[in-house]
C-alpha cells in the first residue's frame, strides 16, 4: 500500500507505522470496542520531542452500514483529538517559512511528506483525521438544558502551528467539490486560519475517478500532478466567493422543509467573504433570495452577529498566541507567589494563604469542573479587612466583578453575558434586605454553584414575555459579618479572619498592589492556557474525612494542586482537613448544633444517659442556645424528642443503677453523629483560627496602660495613638515544613 505511493520504509520507521493485531491493537494502544481491530497503526508524536500522544488504526475490516465503513478509524477511548505530523520534523515546524499543508488522512500527510523529501520543495504535511478534524473536544460548557456537553473549538496545535503570516495551504479531499457539509467544515477552517493571521490559499484535488485524497492523486498521476495542485491554489477569498455563491444557490433551489438549514449554511459561508464589498452584495442577494420566509433585517443581523463571534475567536487566539510565547509557567510557581502576596499584607491562618492561592488560580480554569466552590470570608465584626482581601482577590482573579448592592435581575444577566468572578462585599447587609429579594438572591447563589446552574425570569414585554434560564455559574466570593444563610456557607470554603493584632505587615495600598497583582494575573493567565486542555479530565484523590457536599467543594481545588505538584496537593489537604474541621465550618442548623452538643454531653464511658440527665447538661451549655430556648423557659424534654426523632433517635426506658427512666442510648446517636457532624480533624501544625490580639487601632484604655517597666524600647508613630514596642523579626524555628514556607515568605509577616 504504502510503496505504490513512493513511501520508502526508512519514512516509515521515522513515523513509528507499524501492522498489529487485534490482540496488539487492543493491549497495546488501548483500542476497545466490538470487531476486529486488526490494522495498520498510525501514532501521534509530539513533533518537537517525539513523544506519543495517542494513535489510531486504520482497521482492515471495519463494520459496513448502508453501504459505506463505519468506525474505519479509531482511537484509545478518551483521547483528545491531535494534529498529526510525521516525528523529525520540528524544524519546519518552527521555520514560518515553511508552508503549511492541511489534509484529512495519516496516509496522506506521509505521501506529501515523501514527495517532498524528494522533489526538495519544503512544506510541511499536517493531518487532521477529516475535515471536521481539527476541531474538536477542548473543554466543557452548559447545556441549553443544564446538562454538561463537550465544549468544541479548534485543537490547540493548530494556532501554534498555523502562525500569523505564515502560508497555510487547506488541500480537502476530491469530495469537497459536491459535497455541502465538507464544503461548510472547510469555509470554518479558513475562517479560523485567517483569524490567526495565517495567508491561507485552497488547493482542490481534482474528482476523478478512484482518486480521494492528495496520496490517491499521487499514485495515479506521479509527482507532477501534486506540483501542479500545489501551485494552482487559489486565494481563500476567492474561494470564499465561489462557496458563498453556491451557497445562495442551494436556497433558491431549497424545498420549504430544507429552507432554514439551506440559510443558515448560506450565512456562514458569506461570513467567511473577508472584502466587506463583496460580502455586503453577496448578504444583499441571500436576503433577496429567503424574501418571504426571512427579512433582510434577519439576514444583515444574523451576519453581522457571525461576524462579532470571528473578530472575539480572532481576539482569543492573539491572546492565546501571545500566552504560547510567552513559554510554559510553573503553576507551583505561581500558587506560591500568590500566597506570598496575601502574606505580604494580611494576617491569616497559614492555611488560609493556601486555600487562597489554588483559589484564585481555579477562577481562571473554573469552567472545566463539575463545581466552582465559593469563598465564604466572614469575621465577628467589622475593620477585620474583609474588603481588602476582596480587593486583593481583585486584581488576581479572571473577569473580577467586585460589588456591594445588586439586583438579581442584574446579577444572573452579568453573570450570563461575562461568566465573570462575582464578589459581593458587606453581604450581611444584602441578606437583611425584603425577604423577597434575600430568598431571590440566594436561589441564584445556591443554583450558581454547579456546572448547569440557572436562574429563570421572565423576559421581554407584553405578549411577546417568554421565560429564559440564566447561567449562574461562576466563582464567587461572598464577604459579610458573622455567620451567612447556611445554604450558601454549605457551599463554600469558610474563611473566619479576625482583626490584626500588633503584626507587622505592608499597608495595603492601591498604588502598590494593583501593580503587582496584575504581573501575576498575567502569569495565572497564561498558565490557565495551557492546562485547560488536560486538567478538566484529571480525577484526584479524595479525601474521606470530608462529607459528600465538601469534597464537591474542595474537588477543584484539590485537582490543581495536584496538577502543580511540589507538595501543594498535601499542603492544600490539610490545609482544607484544618478548615472544615474547625468550629467556622460547622453548620450552625439548630438540628445539627443539638447533634453537637449531645455528642459533647454523653461522655464517652457512657452506654446510656436519662433524658434528665442530658437535657441538663444541654441546659449548662455556655455557648449554645438551650436554656434560652422555648422563650427563656429552657428546652423541654418533649421538645428534645421532637428534633431528635428527625434524625431517628427515639427515647426509651433505661435502667442505670437502681433507677428506671426515660432516656437514650448512646448508641442510638452514633449513626447520627457519624452521618452529620464534622468529624475531629488530623493533628497538623495548621492554625486555622487566629489568636485573640489587642487592638493596636483603638483609643487607649485601662488595660492598655503597662503595670511594669519596658524591656523594649517605645518608639512613636503617627499611625498609633499607643506606645508600640518594636521587637526584630525572629523566625519560628517550628513551623511546619510542609508548608514551604522559609525566611522570605516570613518577612513581614511576623
Amino acid at each position: 500500500m504504502f510503496a505504490g505511493l513512493g513511501i520508502q520504509p526508512d519514512l516509515l520507521n521515522r513515523a513509528r507505522i507499524e501492522r498489529v493485531t487485534d490482540s496488539e491493537a487492543r493491549e497495546k494502544f488501548g483500542i476497545t470496542g466490538s470487531g476486529d481491530m486488526r490494522g495498520i497503526v498510525f501514532p501521534y508524536c509530539d513533533p518537537l520531542t517525539g513523544v506519543r500522544h495517542t494513535a489510531r488504526v486504520r482497521r482492515d475490516h471495519p463494520e459496513i452500514e448502508n453501504g459505506k465503513p463505519k468506525n474505519k478509524y479509531l482511537s484509545p477511548y478518551g483521547d483528545r483529538r491531535h494534529l498529526y505530523l510525521v516525528p523529525g520534523c520540528s524544524e519546519q515546524v518552527k521555520d514560518g517559512s515553511t508552508p503549511v499543508v492541511l489534509v484529512e488522512a495519516e496516509k496522506s500527510v506521509l505521501a506529501l511528506t515523501a514527495w517532498s523529501e524528494r522533489s526538495g520543495r519544503r512544506i510541511l504535511p499536517v493531518g487532521m483525521g477529516g475535515c471536521w478534524g481539527w476541531h474538536a473536544r477542548i473543554g466543557k460548557q452548559d447545556g441549553p438544558d443544564g446538562s454538561r456537553l463537550d465544549e468544541k473549538g479548534a485543537l490547540p496545535e493548530l494556532a501554534a502551528i498555523c502562525q500569523s503570516e505564515r502560508e497555510v495551504v487547506v488541500m480537502l479531499d476530491s469530495n469537497t467539490s459536491g459535497n455541502p457539509h465538507v464544503r461548510q467544515a472547510r469555509a470554518a477552517l479558513v475562517r479560523t486560519l485567517c483569524g490567526y493571521g495565517a495567508r491561507v490559499r485552497i488547493a482542490t484535488v481534482p474528482a476523478i475517478e478512484n482518486v480521494n485524497g492528495p496520496d490517491d492523486l499521487l499514485a495515479l498521476a506521479g509527482d507532477s500532478a501534486i506540483r501542479q495542485v500545489l501551485e494552482t491554489a487559489k486565494p481563500a477569498l476567492d474561494v470564499a466567493v465561489a462557496d458563498a455563491e453556491a451557497a445562495i444557490e442551494a436556497v433558491c433551489k431549497a424545498s420549504a422543509e430544507c429552507k432554514v438549514g439551506e440559510t443558515v449554511r448560506a450565512m456562514d459561508a458569506v461570513t467567511v467573504v473577508s472584502d466587506d464589498l463583496r460580502r455586503e452584495f453577496l448578504a444583499a442577494r441571500l436576503a433577496a433570495a429567503t424574501r418571504g420566509c426571512f427579512s433582510k433585517r434577519t439576514i444583515t443581523e444574523g451576519i453581522a452577529e457571525r461576524l462579532r463571534e470571528s473578530e472575539q475567536k480572532k481576539a482569543d487566539c492573539a491572546l492565546r498566541l501571545e500566552y504560547a510565547a510567552a513559554g510554559p509557567v510553573d503553576g507551583a510557581q505561581v500558587a506560591e507567589t500568590i500566597a506570598g502576596f496575601f502574606r505580604r499584607y494580611f494576617v491569616l491562618a497559614e492555611a488560609y494563604f493556601v486555600i487562597l492561592a489554588i483559589w484564585a488560580l481555579h477562577t481562571h480554569i473554573f469552567e472545566c469542573f463539575d463545581y466552582s466552590p465559593y469563598l465564604a470570608i466572614t469575621s465577628p465584626t467589622k475593620r477585620c479587612a474583609k474588603s481588602n482581601v476582596c480587593s486583593a482577590l481583585g486584581v488576581l482573579v479572571a473577569r473580577p466583578w467586585k460589588t456591594q448592592s445588586v439586583s438579581v435581575a442584574a446579577l444572573a444577566r452579568k453573570i450570563e453575558k461575562e461568566h465573570c468572578t462575582m464578589i459581593l462585599d458587606e453581604a450581611d447587609q444584602a441578606f437583611k434586605g425584603p425577604a423577597e429579594y434575600t430568598s431571590a438572591l440566594q436561589g441564584v447563589l445556591n443554583s450558581g454553584f454547579e456546572q448547569g446552574g440557572t436562574y429563570s425570569r421572565c423576559v421581554g414585554e407584553g405578549t411577546s414575555m417568554e421565560s429564559k434560564d440564566f447561567s449562574t455559574f461562576c466563582p464567587k466570593v461572598i464577604a459579610g459579618i458573622k455567620r451567612l444563610p447556611d445554604t450558601v456557607t454549605d457551599r463554600s470554603i469558610p474563611l473566619r479572619i479576625q482583626r490584626k493584632g500588633k503584626e507587622q505587615v505592608e499597608r495595603f495600598r492601591s498604588r502598590k498592589y494593583r501593580p503587582e497583582g496584575a504581573v501575576i494575573k498575567r502569569q495565572a493567565e497564561i498558565w490557565a492556557a495551557g492546562v485547560r486542555a488536560d486538567i478538566a479530565f484529571h480525577q484526584p484523590q479524595t479525601i474521606e474525612e470530608l462529607n459528600d457536599r465538601a469534597w464537591d467543594v474542595c474537588e477543584p481545588l484539590m485537582a490543581i494542586a495536584e496538577h502543580i505538584g511540589q507538595g501543594w496537593d498535601v499542603r492544600l489537604r490539610a490545609a482544607l482537613l484544618k478548615t472544615f474541621g474547625s468550629e467556622s465550618a460547622e453548620d450552625n442548623d439548630t438540628g445539627i448544633q443539638l447533634l453537637r452538643d449531645t455528642r459533647d454531653a454523653i461522655a464517652e464511658d457512657e452506654d446510656k444517659i436519662f433524658s434528665t440527665i442530658l437535657l441538663s447538661r444541654l441546659r449548662a451549655s455556655e455557648t449554645s442556645p438551650w436554656a434560652d430556648w422555648n422563650g427563656g423557659r429552657g428546652l423541654s424534654t418533649n421538645t428534645l424528642g421532637q428534633k431528635l426523632k428527625d434524625f431517628d433517635i427515639r427515647p426509651r426506658k433505661v435502667r442505670i443503677g437502681e433507677k428506671t427512666l426515660q432516656g437514650y442510648l448512646r448508641e442510638s446517636f452514633e449513626d447520627a453523629w457519624n452521618r452529620y457532624l464534622v468529624s475531629p480533624a488530623p493533628s497538623s501544625d495548621f492554625q486555622t483560627e487566629q489568636p485573640e490580639q489587642p487592638n493596636n487601632d483603638a483609643g487607649e484604655t485601662l488595660f492598655s496602660r503597662p503595670e511594669q517597666k519596658a524591656l523594649v524600647p517605645v518608639e512613636e508613630n503617627d499611625e498609633s495613638p499607643i506606645d508600640t514596642r518594636v521587637v526584630p523579626v525572629v523566625p519560628d524555628e517550628n513551623l511546619p515544613e510542609m508548608m514551604g514556607n522559609n525566611d522570605a515568605d516570613l518577612e513581614g509577616t511576623l
